[in-house]
């Protein structure tokens, strides 16, 4: 995707306040950094600052060939949502769930409750996601506090996801771990999606970085140098793997391009948080 050796994001510290409705619902093996809840209820992470490695070294299991490492750098922490945008949380702002996961969803038979409203949502395009992030910025409450939201870089996805570690996942290379962290592969997430949450996070506070849905990214595929203008839209980036992967696709380095129209029944997302008035 022709990175720089050095990608540098700027964003805003925000004072820490109380925590949100998920904290908590599973046991973090470590403390959990500052958090900060928006006007809906969406719980932020602050992921600090520094180096780190993205993408894959050659001899990953998995690896894939457009996973080139390489060292990232942010010089001020950023805010990434604690969990993927949850269902309830999507009707609230966009006044309509189009997740296959939900009552009226076209897998609602897989369901084991009729409350999906903490599943994470579903079947959303980039564009989606992309909407969302503009409306939820234009809330009279999040343009009263200075916020404004977008989906994350690919480099803040992965340097969140492994939080300091530069092996196949946070918690290391074995692969047998990985039941504890994420829902993934039909068999064990039992073919759905599962509550945000209901695994423990990483080190870093964040939950379901692997599995239960793929997340969008705001990164595109580059196109050709050869490509004609009036080619389609380049297909935008989603990490993480989702209920339907295998291991090998819920690594940290894992990447995936999709049309940004594609809503598929195994894709979501989570938002980065701005500060837009510097003053706050």
């Amino acid at each position: 995707m022709g990175y720089a050796v050095t990608d540098l994001r700027w964003t805003f510290l925000l004072v820490p306040v109380a925590l949100c409705a998920f904290a908590g619902q599973a046991h973090s093996e470590e403390k959990a950094p500052s958090e900060v809840c928006n006007s809906i209820g969406m719980s932020f992470v602050s992921i600090p600052s520094g180096q780190g490695q993205v993408g894959s070294p050659n001899d990953e299991p998995g690896r894939a060939d457009d996973e080139t490492q390489r060292t990232v750098e942010f010089a001020q922490p950023f805010f990434l949502g604690q969990c993927e945008v949850t269902q309830q949380q999507f009707q609230q702002v966009m006044r309509t769930n189009p997740s296959a996961f939900s009552a009226q969803g076209g897998f609602h038979q897989r369901l084991s409750a009729k409350d999906t409203s903490n599943l994470p949502v579903d079947s959303v395009s980039w564009n989606d996601a992309v909407d969302f992030c503009k409306r939820l910025s234009e809330l009279p409450a999040e343009q009263q506090a200075g916020r404004s939201y977008r989906l994350p870089t690919e480099s803040e996805w992965e340097y969140a996801a492994r939080a300091g570690s530069s092996a196949s996942w946070h918690f290391g290379d074995d692969r047998e771990q990985l039941h504890r962290y994420a829902w993934f592969g039909r068999a064990q997430s039992a073919n759905r999606t599962h509550h945000v949450a209901s695994k423990l996070p990483n080190r870093w506070g964040l939950y379901d970085m692997y599995g239960n849905v793929w997340e969008w990214c705001a990164d595109a595929r580059e196109r050709s140098e050869h490509a004609a203008k009036d080619a389609p839209a380049p297909s935008r980036l989603i990490k993480g793997g989702s209920w339907y992967s295998r291991i090998a696709n819920c690594r940290s380095a894992t990447r995936r391009f999709d049309p940004a129209e594609v809503d598929d029944p195994d894709t979501g997302f989570r938002i980065v948080m701005e500060l837009v008035n510097s003053e706050e």
